[in-house]
């Protein structure tokens, strides 16, 4: 019957691929330390480090004990056995996916030693594994808190300048992201203290993980408490840039962080039913990519006199040049932070764990990242860093799962044990929005510098034609001829404006600046609505230019909005048949994309283009015959 059983499950398991976090395991064997014989029925306890039990088991008649599962984290393990010396073991580190190996060799009992305490070191190579787990106090003993600087330090492991990582030379987007078991869309960014481990899978990957084509890098955080513990963590450097900003710096790093855990209820015998842990990160930076050579900024009245008057007439007379490309080095300096592109993010983390009844447990968790930056553009950041725009991020994910664990035979040689089955549902949602703060989601302020109103005057010429009506004779409207052009300042994008209104300005005094013809302005590189000062030398954006980036196939978008969503639903189960870990799950995952961008500021060329389309050609082989007053 159990062979029957065993194939069975291996059929099912061929059908199904999913991606969860599994739990850890302790496994190992307990022998005399003098004779190295086997040990049965020895006691094995696994505590927390509020010295609550946390799960335990005895060992078999090879002493040989296997307890499964544990969530990953750190725990003391008591060994006792009537006539030996207790040992206990501390800090000994369960990770995610795997087995823990760990065996302990007893001494007889005497009078002058009672127990034996050990500090768990973990091997710096393990050899079984293709996979490095940090700690939260590795984590905490580092110089970066998020998750991918901290995977960055695995062997095989490159982190880009964007943050991103890749695994052994694949693609970033071959890297795949869990944390407490949800598959990651979005910010990966979580409170540090809310970190319990990080493993990064850079090969061997298990069959749950199929596709990920790079690597894994899977986070858990911490579980509640049998005891309340909190704290709170303070860091900026403003204090310090106060002092000096030359030895210092000026980058104006903060961060608040607040942390607290604990048990909401417990039983009779005081232990915890229901706990409780809620992590919290408040992050501000005046300049978030920091350089080690500094950054260029032209002098403030220097600024503020090109964005006043930005023109200069040519000697000729003829044309105007941009006054940005006239500034020397006198009139910029370095500075170590570029202006107005400072960054905000909100990180919280929690969870709730019931635990059901003495087999069964019931945790939800979530997480929620928020975001409010300026958009750094490096190209920007001389003339134009005013109009940087604003870029809004909100990731949220949830989740729910139950895990219940079924008590082996007391029969050592029953064919499963330590069997559980978990079943988990999630759901992520990721909001992107990249605007210009002062004009939002009124996409025709965007390029909108003023009026222009065109003078023409109607063009005729004298026809006589042969009809078979007769000959008729009169004047033929041809089209008409361009007079002036007027233009009156509006309330949006001033600096912008500036430009047109300071080349009218200069054309009232110089004959050689044509005011004729929209074309003639344009052709003297000055903006209309719907355009943006040229780059100064090409180079280096001029003030009042609307910033733009590219986004899906849109070159010039200054306008973004994203948002995507995931639904997944995991089960799995997991049994030890022999010294054999069997599991067997599936996924469903549901996924919905939507973004949009927007040129927001080429709608206005856009419309020159299609306004007079109605009219473009005219019928001038048939023309229709207009009379007025008999004439």
């Amino acid at each position: 019957m159990g062979k029957k059983l065993l194939a069975l499950l291996l059929t099912i398991a061929s059908f199904y691929s999913f991606a969860q976090t599994r739990p850890g395991s302790l496994r190992g064997t307990v022998t005399d330390a003098k004779t190295g014989e086997t040990l049965p029925s020895v006691n094995v306890v696994v505590k927390d480090d509020a010295g609550s039990i946390v799960a335990g088991t005895s060992t078999d008649f090879d002493g040989k004990y296997n307890i499964n599962p544990l969530a990953p984290g750190e725990y003391n393990v008591e060994v006792s056995f009537l006539g030996y010396t207790k040992i206990t073991l501390s800090d000994i580190i369960i990770s995610p996916n795997a087995p823990t190996l760990q065996d302990f060799k007893m001494r007889e009992a005497t009078s002058e030693l009672d127990e034996v305490v050990i500090t768990y070191e973990a091997p710096l190579i393990d050899k079984t594994k293709s996979s490095k787990v940090t700690t939260a106090e590795d984590i905490q003993n580092m110089a970066v808190r998020d998750i991918t600087s901290v995977a960055a330090q695995a062997a095989g492991v490159t982190q880009n300048a964007d943050g991103s990582t890749n695994i052994r030379g694949a693609r970033d987007e071959g890297t795949v992201y869990f944390i407490d078991g949800v598959k990651v869309r979005g910010s990966t960014n979580i409170p540090q203290a809310a970190i319990q481990q990080t493993e990064v899978i850079t090969g061997g990957l298990p069959a749950q993980y199929g596709d990920a084509v790079g690597g894994v890098i899977s986070t858990t955080t911490r579980g509640p408490s049998g005891q309340y513990f909190g704290n709170v963590e303070l860091l900026s450097s403003s204090p310090f840039e106060a002092l000096s900003t030359d030895f210092f710096g000026d980058y104006d790093y903060n961060l608040a962080a607040f942390t607290m855990g604990g048990p909401i209820y417990k039983n009779k015998q005081d232990q915890p039913i229901i706990g409780f842990l809620f992590s919290s990160e408040f992050e501000y930076q005046k300049e978030n990519s920091p350089s080690a050579v500094p950054y260029v900024a032209v002098n403030d009245d220097v600024l503020l006199d090109i964005e006043t008057n930005p023109l200069l007439l040519d000697p000729s007379g003829n044309s105007v040049q941009y006054k940005v490309e006239y500034v020397n080095e006198d009139q910029l300096s370095d500075v170590q932070f570029r202006p107005n592109s400072y960054s905000n993010e909100i990180r919280l983390n929690g969870n709730i764990q019931i635990k059901t009844s003495k087999s069964t447990n019931l945790t939800l968790g979530g997480r929620w990242t928020y975001s409010n930056d300026k958009r750094d553009n490096y190209l920007q950041h001389i003339f134009n860093y005013k109009n940087n725009l604003r870029q809004i991020d909100s990731d949220w994910s949830s989740y729910v799962r139950f895990q219940q664990q079924f008590g082996s035979a007391a029969d050592n040689e029953s064919l499963i044990k330590n069997a559980f089955y978990n079943i988990q549902l999630d759901y992520t949602r990721t909001n992107t929005r990249i605007f210009d703060e002062r004009y939002e989601e009124d996409f025709f302020r965007y390029g909108h510098i003023g009026k222009f109103d065109v003078i023409e005057r109607p063009f005729y010429v004298y026809n006589v034609e042969d009809t078979a009506n007769g000959v008729i004779e009169g004047w033929t409207y041809v089209g008409d001829n361009p007079v002036r052009v007027d233009f009156e300042q509006g309330e949006n994008n001033r600096i912008t404006g500036n430009y047109t209104s300071n080349y009218f300005d200069l054309a009232a005094d110089n004959p050689g600046l044509s005011t004729q013809t929209i074309a003639a302005i344009q052709g003297a590189g000055v903006p209309i609505n719907g355009t943006d000062p040229r780059a100064s030398y090409g180079l280096w954006g001029s003030p009042g230019a609307i910033h733009s980036f590219n986004a899906i196939n849109v070159r010039s978008a200054n306008y973004y909005k994203q948002r995507n969503s995931q639904f997944r639903v995991t089960a799995s189960t997991n049994f030890d048949i022999k010294d054999h870990s069997l599991i067997v799950g599936f996924e469903y995952e549901q996924r919905s994309d939507r973004a949009y961008a927007l040129d927001a500021a080429g709608l206005w060329q856009r419309m020159n283009l299609l306004q007079n389309d109605g009219i473009q050609e005219l019928d001038l082989d048939n023309p229709i015959l207009v009379t007025e007053d008999g004439v």
